[in-house]
């Protein structure tokens, strides 16, 4: 890990290069060999669960990530900024919806914890919008009336057209800081060459 201190770019917010030792930590895991019908098996086990973590299935961060690109790492800076993300899509139906909104969570906890409990909401509507006095809120919704309304959302993330919009302007460079913007595609590219390696190894 002495490495990738040493590559980090300065000054990098202390919450941001938390997030990025949590995702790149080797010993958060510990591999167990184990044989299955004569085949040799490597499992992955964690050694510990974060209060955010989740045993629901369909709940990926990698799908997020294939499906934003770039736009991910936005969303990553504006959960950890606190800021109003509001997700909308109807194409994946309300189940994954929901499951995108909790993947969400996911990029940021751990370390980030509690976000599950305090600011998550999976599927909102209109007719009840309480969900709105909760600072930085992370909301899911298939109301399309919702993009007209950006005094509700600070980022917007449309699923249906793969599309991340951030308003006013000033914040959209807030959340693309120069400071980390460099290691922010970094890191990105390490992970969608890792989820390119495994599908290529899917695929064989």
């Amino acid at each position: 890990m002495s490495s990738l201190a040493e590559t980090l770019p300065t000054p990098l917010p202390s919450v941001q290069a938390d997030v990025c030792r949590s995702c790149l930590l080797e010993s958060s895991v510990k591999e167990v060999p184990a044989m299955l019908e004569g085949q040799g098996l490597l499992l992955r086990c964690p050694l510990g669960l974060a209060p955010d973590d989740l045993g629901l299935q369909g709940i990926s961060t990698a799908s997020l990530v294939s499906l934003l690109g770039g736009g991910v790492m936005t969303l990553v800076n504006a959960i950890m900024a606190e800021k109003r993300v509001l997700f909308f899509g109807r194409t994946h139906g309300p189940g994954g919806l929901c499951r995108f909104v909790l993947a969400a969570v996911l990029l940021v906890s751990p370390p980030l914890t509690g976000i599950l409990d305090t600011r998550c909401f999976p599927y909102v509507s209109l007719g009840e919008l309480s969900w709105q006095a909760v600072p930085g809120y992370i909301a899911g919704t298939s109301n399309p009336l919702f993009e007209s309304k950006p005094d509700l959302w600070d980022v917007y993330c449309d699923l249906d057209q793969a599309k991340v919009t951030v308003r006013p302007p000033a914040l959209a460079s807030l959340l693309s800081h120069p400071s980390h913007n460099g290691y922010d595609k970094a890191l990105l590219r390490r992970v969608q060459d890792s989820l390119s390696s495994g599908k290529a190894a899917g695929d064989d």
